[in-house]
Protein backbone atom coordinates (compact mmCIF):
# COMPACT_ATOMS: atom_id res chain seq x y z
CA UNK A 1 0.00 0.00 0.00
CA UNK A 2 1.38 2.91 -0.92
CA UNK A 3 0.98 6.51 0.85
CA UNK A 4 1.39 9.75 -0.19
CA UNK A 5 0.96 13.45 1.13
CA UNK A 6 -0.44 16.86 -0.49
CA UNK A 7 -0.56 20.21 1.13
CA UNK A 8 -3.01 22.52 -0.41
CA UNK A 9 -3.96 25.77 0.55
CA UNK A 10 -7.02 23.93 2.36
CA UNK A 11 -5.05 21.69 4.49
CA UNK A 12 -2.49 18.97 4.51
CA UNK A 13 -3.86 15.28 3.30
CA UNK A 14 -2.72 11.80 3.40
CA UNK A 15 -3.87 9.93 -0.30
CA UNK A 16 -4.01 6.15 -0.87
CA UNK A 17 -4.64 5.31 -4.96
CA UNK A 18 -6.51 2.03 -6.15
CA UNK A 19 -9.47 -0.12 -7.00
CA UNK A 20 -12.37 0.71 -4.78
CA UNK A 21 -13.94 -1.59 -3.43
CA UNK A 22 -17.75 -2.39 -2.25
CA UNK A 23 -18.58 -1.50 1.18
CA UNK A 24 -22.14 -2.00 1.33
CA UNK A 25 -24.05 -0.41 4.20
CA UNK A 26 -20.87 1.03 5.54
CA UNK A 27 -20.97 3.32 2.69
CA UNK A 28 -24.35 4.29 4.01
CA UNK A 29 -23.12 4.69 7.40
CA UNK A 30 -20.08 6.92 6.35
CA UNK A 31 -22.84 9.15 3.95
CA UNK A 32 -25.37 9.67 6.80
CA UNK A 33 -23.39 10.10 10.22
CA UNK A 34 -20.47 11.94 11.41
CA UNK A 35 -18.64 9.45 12.84
CA UNK A 36 -16.08 10.39 15.33
CA UNK A 37 -12.86 9.54 15.16
CA UNK A 38 -12.78 9.09 11.64
CA UNK A 39 -10.28 11.36 9.38
CA UNK A 40 -12.36 13.26 6.58
CA UNK A 41 -12.02 12.43 3.54
CA UNK A 42 -13.13 12.62 -0.29
CA UNK A 43 -12.45 10.87 -3.24
CA UNK A 44 -11.14 11.44 -6.71
CA UNK A 45 -11.58 9.18 -9.68
CA UNK A 46 -8.82 8.83 -11.55
CA UNK A 47 -7.43 6.45 -14.84
CA UNK A 48 -10.16 3.75 -13.28
CA UNK A 49 -8.51 4.14 -9.88
CA UNK A 50 -9.60 6.08 -7.24
CA UNK A 51 -7.75 8.16 -4.64
CA UNK A 52 -8.95 8.59 -1.03
CA UNK A 53 -7.68 12.34 0.31
CA UNK A 54 -7.79 12.30 4.27
CA UNK A 55 -7.85 15.48 6.23
CA UNK A 56 -4.80 15.17 8.54
CA UNK A 57 -4.20 19.32 8.80
CA UNK A 58 -2.93 19.98 12.16
CA UNK A 59 -2.17 15.86 13.37
CA UNK A 60 0.54 13.80 13.71
CA UNK A 61 1.36 10.61 12.89
CA UNK A 62 2.28 7.39 15.70
CA UNK A 63 5.67 7.10 13.89
CA UNK A 64 6.55 11.19 14.38
CA UNK A 65 5.61 11.33 17.91
CA UNK A 66 7.60 8.33 18.76
CA UNK A 67 10.52 9.60 16.62
CA UNK A 68 9.91 12.84 18.34
CA UNK A 69 9.24 11.79 22.38
CA UNK A 70 11.39 8.91 22.64
CA UNK A 71 9.09 5.56 23.37
CA UNK A 72 8.06 5.62 26.75
CA UNK A 73 5.42 3.13 28.66
CA UNK A 74 3.02 6.24 29.33
CA UNK A 75 3.11 7.49 25.82
CA UNK A 76 2.32 3.78 24.80
CA UNK A 77 -0.13 3.86 27.55
CA UNK A 78 -1.40 6.84 26.09
CA UNK A 79 -1.05 6.38 22.78
CA UNK A 80 -2.79 2.62 22.70
CA UNK A 81 -6.01 3.92 24.96
CA UNK A 82 -6.62 6.83 22.06
CA UNK A 83 -6.53 3.80 19.38
CA UNK A 84 -8.85 1.62 22.05
CA UNK A 85 -11.35 4.45 22.52
CA UNK A 86 -11.44 5.37 18.85
CA UNK A 87 -11.88 1.73 17.56
CA UNK A 88 -15.10 1.42 19.96
CA UNK A 89 -16.55 4.66 19.36
CA UNK A 90 -16.70 3.58 15.34
CA UNK A 91 -17.57 -0.22 15.98
CA UNK A 92 -21.47 1.49 17.21
CA UNK A 93 -21.80 2.27 13.68
CA UNK A 94 -20.96 -0.92 12.19
CA UNK A 95 -17.99 -0.17 10.49
CA UNK A 96 -15.57 -2.92 10.48
CA UNK A 97 -12.30 -3.54 11.70
CA UNK A 98 -10.75 -4.84 8.25
CA UNK A 99 -11.42 -1.77 6.93
CA UNK A 100 -9.46 0.60 9.17
CA UNK A 101 -6.02 1.30 9.02
CA UNK A 102 -3.43 0.19 11.90
CA UNK A 103 -0.33 1.06 10.10
CA UNK A 104 1.91 3.89 11.54
CA UNK A 105 1.63 6.10 8.88
CA UNK A 106 -1.97 6.11 8.84
CA UNK A 107 -2.81 6.56 12.95
CA UNK A 108 -3.02 9.85 13.75
CA UNK A 109 -3.20 12.02 16.77
CA UNK A 110 -4.11 15.14 17.89
CA UNK A 111 -3.42 16.48 21.99
CA UNK A 112 -6.50 17.82 23.75
CA UNK A 113 -5.89 19.44 26.72
CA UNK A 114 -3.52 16.59 28.23
CA UNK A 115 -5.23 13.65 26.50
CA UNK A 116 -4.39 12.26 23.09
CA UNK A 117 -7.37 11.98 20.52
CA UNK A 118 -7.23 9.29 17.76
CA UNK A 119 -7.99 9.82 14.17
CA UNK A 120 -8.58 7.01 11.97
CA UNK A 121 -8.52 5.90 8.19
CA UNK A 122 -11.25 4.20 6.88
CA UNK A 123 -9.78 2.70 3.82
CA UNK A 124 -11.81 1.12 0.61
CA UNK A 125 -9.49 0.04 -1.24
CA UNK A 126 -6.80 -3.02 -1.55
CA UNK A 127 -4.97 -3.16 1.88
CA UNK A 128 -2.49 -5.47 4.26
CA UNK A 129 -4.52 -7.13 6.68
CA UNK A 130 -4.94 -6.17 9.80
CA UNK A 131 -2.48 -8.31 11.45
CA UNK A 132 0.84 -7.57 8.87
CA UNK A 133 -0.36 -3.75 9.99
CA UNK A 134 0.29 -4.22 14.09
CA UNK A 135 3.24 -6.41 12.92
CA UNK A 136 4.54 -3.03 11.19
CA UNK A 137 3.68 -0.78 14.14
CA UNK A 138 5.22 -3.26 16.71
CA UNK A 139 8.48 -3.44 14.48
CA UNK A 140 8.55 0.36 14.42
CA UNK A 141 8.35 0.13 18.20
CA UNK A 142 11.66 -2.69 18.37
CA UNK A 143 13.82 -0.60 15.95
CA UNK A 144 12.99 3.38 17.67
CA UNK A 145 13.14 2.19 21.47
CA UNK A 146 16.11 3.18 23.34
CA UNK A 147 17.58 -0.54 24.23
CA UNK A 148 19.72 1.30 27.09
CA UNK A 149 16.06 1.24 28.90
CA UNK A 150 15.72 -2.64 29.89
CA UNK A 151 12.24 -2.00 30.91
CA UNK A 152 10.45 -0.46 27.94
CA UNK A 153 12.59 -1.95 25.74
CA UNK A 154 11.47 -5.67 27.18
CA UNK A 155 7.86 -3.97 26.84
CA UNK A 156 8.42 -3.32 23.05
CA UNK A 157 9.61 -6.98 22.20
CA UNK A 158 6.71 -8.61 24.28
CA UNK A 159 4.43 -6.61 22.09
CA UNK A 160 6.34 -7.94 18.76
CA UNK A 161 6.38 -11.82 20.22
CA UNK A 162 2.36 -11.12 20.32
CA UNK A 163 2.29 -10.00 17.02
CA UNK A 164 4.22 -12.73 15.45
CA UNK A 165 1.33 -14.81 17.13
CA UNK A 166 -0.72 -16.78 14.60
CA UNK A 167 -3.55 -15.65 16.13
CA UNK A 168 -3.87 -12.27 18.24
CA UNK A 169 -5.48 -8.92 17.89
CA UNK A 170 -5.36 -5.51 18.37
CA UNK A 171 -6.58 -5.55 21.87
CA UNK A 172 -4.22 -8.53 23.02
CA UNK A 173 -1.23 -5.23 22.31
CA UNK A 174 -3.47 -2.81 24.45
CA UNK A 175 -4.15 -5.28 27.80
CA UNK A 176 -0.51 -6.10 27.67
CA UNK A 177 0.83 -2.55 27.80
CA UNK A 178 -1.97 -1.87 30.27
CA UNK A 179 -1.20 -4.75 32.77
CA UNK A 180 2.53 -3.03 32.95
CA UNK A 181 1.27 0.35 33.77
CA UNK A 182 -1.13 -1.01 36.17
CA UNK A 183 2.30 -3.08 37.61
CA UNK A 184 4.07 0.37 37.30
CA UNK A 185 1.89 2.51 39.23
CA UNK A 186 1.12 0.05 41.66
CA UNK A 187 4.90 -0.12 42.57
CA UNK A 188 5.28 3.53 43.64
CA UNK A 189 5.07 3.94 47.64
CA UNK A 190 3.45 6.64 48.83
CA UNK A 191 4.20 8.02 51.99
CA UNK A 192 1.50 6.54 54.35
CA UNK A 193 2.51 3.08 52.54
CA UNK A 194 6.01 3.33 53.90
CA UNK A 195 4.67 3.88 57.52
CA UNK A 196 2.14 1.70 57.04
CA UNK A 197 4.86 -1.18 56.20
CA UNK A 198 7.27 -0.10 58.60
CA UNK A 199 4.94 -0.38 61.62
CA UNK A 200 2.96 -3.53 60.82
CA UNK A 201 7.29 -5.23 60.42
CA UNK A 202 7.31 -4.17 63.86
CA UNK A 203 10.37 -1.55 63.25
CA UNK A 204 11.32 1.60 64.73
CA UNK A 205 10.50 4.06 61.40
CA UNK A 206 12.98 6.70 62.83
CA UNK A 207 15.77 4.14 63.71
CA UNK A 208 15.31 2.44 59.94
CA UNK A 209 15.71 5.94 58.07
CA UNK A 210 17.93 7.80 60.57
CA UNK A 211 20.21 5.33 62.40
CA UNK A 212 18.78 6.79 65.93
CA UNK A 213 16.63 5.24 68.25
CA UNK A 214 13.46 6.61 68.62
CA UNK A 215 12.39 8.89 71.91
CA UNK A 216 8.86 8.23 71.07
CA UNK A 217 6.91 5.51 74.03
CA UNK A 218 5.30 3.08 72.46
CA UNK A 219 1.46 3.36 72.61
CA UNK A 220 -1.17 0.90 72.07
CA UNK A 221 -3.08 1.19 68.88
CA UNK A 222 -5.91 3.59 69.68
CA UNK A 223 -9.57 2.47 70.09
CA UNK A 224 -12.58 4.45 68.49
CA UNK A 225 -13.27 6.67 71.54
CA UNK A 226 -9.40 7.29 72.15
CA UNK A 227 -7.83 10.57 69.81
CA UNK A 228 -5.87 8.59 67.01
CA UNK A 229 -3.27 11.44 66.69
CA UNK A 230 -1.95 9.70 70.28
CA UNK A 231 -0.95 6.84 68.44
CA UNK A 232 2.92 5.72 67.55
CA UNK A 233 1.93 5.76 64.02
CA UNK A 234 0.86 9.55 63.79
CA UNK A 235 3.70 10.70 66.44
CA UNK A 236 6.18 9.00 64.33
CA UNK A 237 4.91 10.28 61.20
CA UNK A 238 5.39 14.03 62.28
CA UNK A 239 9.33 12.86 63.35
CA UNK A 240 10.04 11.75 60.09
CA UNK A 241 8.14 14.00 57.96
CA UNK A 242 11.47 15.29 56.61
CA UNK A 243 13.23 12.11 55.88
CA UNK A 244 10.67 10.72 53.72
CA UNK A 245 10.94 12.70 50.04
CA UNK A 246 14.99 11.38 50.15
CA UNK A 247 13.73 7.91 50.96
CA UNK A 248 10.66 7.78 48.68
CA UNK A 249 10.60 7.39 44.60
CA UNK A 250 7.96 9.65 43.73
CA UNK A 251 6.28 9.33 40.70
CA UNK A 252 7.92 11.52 38.26
CA UNK A 253 10.56 9.49 38.00
CA UNK A 254 9.58 6.49 37.16
CA UNK A 255 6.72 7.60 35.20
CA UNK A 256 8.21 10.20 32.67
CA UNK A 257 6.17 13.69 32.15
CA UNK A 258 3.87 14.02 29.72
CA UNK A 259 4.46 16.05 27.00
CA UNK A 260 2.12 17.42 24.48
CA UNK A 261 2.25 17.70 20.50
CA UNK A 262 -0.78 20.41 20.17
CA UNK A 263 0.07 22.91 16.69
CA UNK A 264 -3.01 25.32 17.67
CA UNK A 265 -1.24 26.07 21.11
CA UNK A 266 2.12 27.11 21.70
CA UNK A 267 4.55 27.61 24.96
CA UNK A 268 6.13 30.25 25.94
CA UNK A 269 9.43 30.50 23.86
CA UNK A 270 12.85 30.60 24.99
CA UNK A 271 14.71 32.89 23.12
CA UNK A 272 18.43 32.35 22.36
CA UNK A 273 20.65 34.89 21.97
CA UNK A 274 23.01 32.99 20.73
CA UNK A 275 23.33 30.50 18.06
CA UNK A 276 22.32 26.99 18.69
CA UNK A 277 25.69 24.97 19.31
CA UNK A 278 24.46 21.56 20.35
CA UNK A 279 27.31 19.04 18.95
CA UNK A 280 30.95 19.35 17.42
CA UNK A 281 31.43 19.45 13.75
CA UNK A 282 33.19 16.54 13.87
CA UNK A 283 30.29 14.20 13.48
CA UNK A 284 29.13 15.38 10.47
CA UNK A 285 32.43 16.83 8.98
CA UNK A 286 31.85 20.35 7.41
CA UNK A 287 28.31 22.01 8.99
CA UNK A 288 25.45 23.53 7.10
CA UNK A 289 23.79 26.68 8.22
CA UNK A 290 20.41 28.56 8.01
CA UNK A 291 21.55 32.31 8.48
CA UNK A 292 18.39 34.08 9.72
CA UNK A 293 16.89 37.40 7.47
CA UNK A 294 13.40 38.54 9.00
CA UNK A 295 10.19 37.39 10.93
CA UNK A 296 8.72 36.23 14.33
CA UNK A 297 10.27 38.29 17.10
CA UNK A 298 13.92 38.24 15.83
CA UNK A 299 15.77 35.07 15.85
CA UNK A 300 19.45 33.95 15.20
CA UNK A 301 21.53 32.02 12.37
CA UNK A 302 21.16 28.16 13.00
CA UNK A 303 23.86 25.81 12.86
CA UNK A 304 23.00 22.33 11.55
CA UNK A 305 25.49 20.61 13.70
CA UNK A 306 23.82 17.13 14.16
CA UNK A 307 21.43 14.78 12.31
CA UNK A 308 18.58 14.98 12.37
CA UNK A 309 18.17 18.38 13.73
CA UNK A 310 14.39 19.51 14.99
CA UNK A 311 13.31 22.68 14.68
CA UNK A 312 10.08 24.46 16.04
CA UNK A 313 8.59 26.41 19.30
CA UNK A 314 9.13 24.13 21.92
CA UNK A 315 12.05 24.50 24.27
CA UNK A 316 12.04 20.81 25.13
CA UNK A 317 12.68 18.57 22.34
CA UNK A 318 13.62 20.95 19.48
CA UNK A 319 17.89 21.80 18.34
CA UNK A 320 16.56 25.13 17.65
CA UNK A 321 13.80 27.23 19.50
CA UNK A 322 12.01 29.71 17.05
CA UNK A 323 10.80 32.91 18.37
CA UNK A 324 7.25 33.29 16.55
CA UNK A 325 3.48 32.11 17.46
CA UNK A 326 3.34 31.11 13.98
CA UNK A 327 5.51 28.30 14.35
CA UNK A 328 4.69 24.78 15.46
CA UNK A 329 5.75 23.22 18.64
CA UNK A 330 7.55 20.58 16.00
CA UNK A 331 7.66 22.14 12.64
CA UNK A 332 10.09 20.32 10.24
CA UNK A 333 13.00 18.65 10.65
CA UNK A 334 16.86 18.46 8.81
CA UNK A 335 18.57 15.80 7.56
CA UNK A 336 22.11 14.74 6.36
CA UNK A 337 22.38 12.59 3.47
CA UNK A 338 24.93 11.67 0.77
CA UNK A 339 26.49 14.61 1.49
CA UNK A 340 23.82 17.14 1.41
CA UNK A 341 20.93 18.75 3.75
CA UNK A 342 17.51 17.61 3.42
CA UNK A 343 14.26 19.47 5.28
CA UNK A 344 11.14 17.80 6.00
CA UNK A 345 8.10 19.57 7.30
CA UNK A 346 6.14 17.89 10.23
CA UNK A 347 2.60 18.56 9.32
CA UNK A 348 2.75 22.23 11.00
CA UNK A 349 0.04 24.53 10.99
CA UNK A 350 1.31 27.23 8.80
CA UNK A 351 3.48 25.32 6.65
CA UNK A 352 7.17 25.10 5.89
CA UNK A 353 8.41 26.57 2.48
CA UNK A 354 11.67 26.41 0.12
CA UNK A 355 12.11 29.06 -2.40
CA UNK A 356 8.19 29.74 -1.68
CA UNK A 357 7.08 26.61 -2.30
CA UNK A 358 4.92 24.86 0.76
CA UNK A 359 6.58 21.41 1.74
CA UNK A 360 4.14 18.56 1.74
CA UNK A 361 4.22 16.69 4.94
CA UNK A 362 6.78 13.72 4.85
CA UNK A 363 8.13 14.65 1.37
CA UNK A 364 12.20 15.82 1.97
CA UNK A 365 13.12 18.64 0.01
CA UNK A 366 17.17 18.72 -0.53
CA UNK A 367 18.49 22.51 0.47
CA UNK A 368 20.84 24.46 -1.90
CA UNK A 369 22.72 27.19 -1.06
CA UNK A 370 21.10 30.46 -0.99
CA UNK A 371 18.27 28.57 -0.83
CA UNK A 372 15.29 30.94 1.01
CA UNK A 373 13.63 28.31 3.58
CA UNK A 374 10.46 29.78 6.21
CA UNK A 375 9.38 28.20 8.83
CA UNK A 376 5.92 29.93 8.92
CA UNK A 377 6.57 33.92 9.05
CA UNK A 378 10.45 33.23 9.95
CA UNK A 379 12.70 33.94 7.07
CA UNK A 380 16.02 31.63 6.93
CA UNK A 381 18.83 31.81 3.99
CA UNK A 382 21.34 28.64 3.44
CA UNK A 383 24.82 29.38 3.12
Amino acid sequence: MKIEYRRTAKGSYMLLEGSEMPVGYEREMLTKNDVPHLLDFHTIKLNGNTQFWYDISGMRSFKDIIKAQGISLELLQDLFTAMEEAQSAIAKYLIRQENILMCPDALFFEKRGTLYYAGLCFCATDHDDLEDQLRELTGLLISEVDHSKSDITGLCYELNAISEREEFSFYDLINCIKERYKGAEEDILTEDDTMNRLCRMGADPWEEFSGEKSTVEPIAEPTVEEDPKVSVRFSLKEKIKGLLPKMIIPKSRLLPEKKEFQDIEFDEVVQREEGTVLLSHDSLGASGKLMYESGGRGGSDIELVKSPFSIGSRPNGNDAVLSSDAVSRYHARITRHDGGYFIEDLNSKNGTYVNGEILAYQKPQKLNRLDVVAFADMVYRVV
